[in-house]
């Protein structure tokens, strides 16, 4: 016997599991149709959907296999729809079958993102996950040269973000403001290093302008070094001035 529900209350597949009669007409366990679309019971998105019912099966496989047994003699969907799409790899990932790419992966190029950078962007994609959960699903389906142009869109867009905002690490301009350039010794010697792959990149621009006016303020008769890769091709063909 099915058991009562609180109206109004969001029914989890786990709480449909529980209720048993998983096949009562109208309150299916899962969609007859298309095991990847949401049961009728089911209120929340696709993407809910998809990483509940994954999650699932990752926890209670053997109960799954039950459920699945049952599910594919009663399912009138088509073979295609019969199958999940997505599963969960050993550490628990969710992945889409078939696809080797991992969902969406951000490095900095030439060198690595500090985690302010990386906590923005990921606070950025958490916001706009449901989004790129559907165009991820499109990006799989997709040739090499459509695979590519997402790649290109997703990059452009990150890179607009950036510019967009203000980056800077205010510790380590304090650091060197009130530690750094006030106490240096009569033969001391300030090297300022930085190389070309964010040259085109407003916040760093503005950053490297911060620091030479503190430089100014600090130090105005001072001597400042400088070492640029302003020549070295994109290719990093050659010997960086700054690796040793």
């Amino acid at each position: 016997m099915v058991s009562k529900r609180e109206p109004g209350i969001p029914v989890s597949f786990m709480d449909r599991f529980k209720e048993g009669e998983w096949w009562q007409k109208g309150n299916e366990l899962l969609n007859l149709q298309n095991i990847n679309a949401c049961p009728s019971y089911y209120k929340g998105t696709v993407k809910a959907w998809v990483e509940e019912l994954t999650t699932f099966i990752y926890l209670l496989p053997k109960d799954w296999e039950g459920i699945y047994e049952e599910y594919f003699h009663v399912a009138t969907g088509g073979n295609g729809n019969r199958e999940l799409k997505f599963y969960r790899n050993e550490e628990g990932y969710l992945r889409l079958k078939g696809i080797g790419e991992i969902y969406l992966k951000i490095a900095g190029t030439g060198e690595p993102l500090d985690y302010k950078i990386l906590n923005h962007i990921g606070q950025g994609l958490s916001e706009q996950a449901e989004e790129l959960f559907y165009s991820y699903v499109e990006y799989a389906g997709m040739d090499a040269e459509g695979k590519k142009r997402w790649i290109e869109s997703i990059e452009k867009n990150i890179r607009k973000d950036m510019a967009d905002k203000d980056l800077s690490d205010e510790g380590n301009m304090e650091f060197i403001q009130e530690q750094v350039f006030p106490n240096l010794s009569d033969d001391a010697k300030v090297v300022i290093a930085w190389g070309n792959t964010q040259q085109g990149s407003p916040v760093v621009m503005k950053s490297k302008q911060r620091i030479l006016e503190l430089w100014e303020k600090e130090q105005p008769s001072g001597t400042l070094y400088q070492l640029t890769a302003d020549g070295l091709p994109k290719d990093n063909l050659g010997v960086h001035p700054l690796w040793g």
